[in-house]
């Protein structure tokens, strides 16, 4: 197989292969962020991808439109708030949701204006 030209796959604490991608100067044109599903590890995450996704790249992370992030009473998800409230709006425009995941673009510079807006 010679997939590992095209792609890294990585197992671990997300944060912590996030963190390590960044201070290895690496930058991905896709990440899929599937991990604990809890409003902080998704936030860990949420302020790492801006160091690896590269400008024009995107990043989807798995459960973001699961009705479970909508009950108050579960504590195991949080996916939807965390990425509202902390992927950062100044680096990534939403695209949509496809089945249960969100899609987000980095964006090509910070000069651009978003022409998408982010609502779910």
């Amino acid at each position: 197989h010679h997939y590992d030209r095209f792609s890294s796959f990585q197992c671990g604490d997300a944060a912590d292969v996030c963190k390590q991608l960044g201070q290895d100067k690496r930058h991905f044109d896709l990440v899929f962020i599937d991990h604990s599903h809890t409003y902080e590890a998704v936030t860990a995450v949420c302020k790492l991808l801006g160091d690896i996704v590269s400008p024009g790249g995107m990043c989807i992370f798995h459960d973001y439109n699961n009705e479970w992030n909508a009950d108050p009473n579960n504590h195991d998800y949080g996916v939807f708030h965390a990425v509202q409230d902390h992927l950062s709006s100044d680096l990534f425009d939403f695209y949509g949701t496809y089945g249960c995941t969100g899609l987000f673009r980095r964006r090509l510079s910070l000069i651009a204006p978003s022409v998408h807006t982010r609502t779910a």
